[in-house]
């Protein structure tokens, strides 16, 4: 709510017209994807270094590539070494020693 009360004067009356018309789920789609641009092209602004070259649609590709990568699920052979990594953190754990 705090979103749209920054976009919008009176975000109830807005909110009231679009379920009128059965339009909620299609309205709060395009409102984050507004929203989301949004907080891309500030940090595409202001957080880039001044030397990295890359166009506004470079970056946007850059970033939909990396965060792809990011969610695609790891395979059964890392979970497994993951689990046991943390088995044997958690047996060589010793609260009293202070290690």
């Amino acid at each position: 709510m705090d979103l749209l009360f920054r976009e919008y004067h009176d975000p109830f009356s807005l909110l009231d017209s679009v379920i009128s018309v059965g339009a909620f789920c299609r309205f709060l789609n395009s409102f984050n994807r507004s929203h989301q641009e949004k907080i891309r092209w500030e940090f595409y602004i202001h957080k880039l270094s001044p030397f990295d070259e890359r166009s506004w649609d470079e970056f946007n590709r850059d970033l939909d590539l990396e965060t792809a990568r990011e969610q695609e699920r790891p395979s059964e052979d890392d979970l497994v070494e993951t689990v046991k990594n943390s088995y044997e953190i958690m047996k060589n754990f010793n609260p009293e020693g202070g290690e």
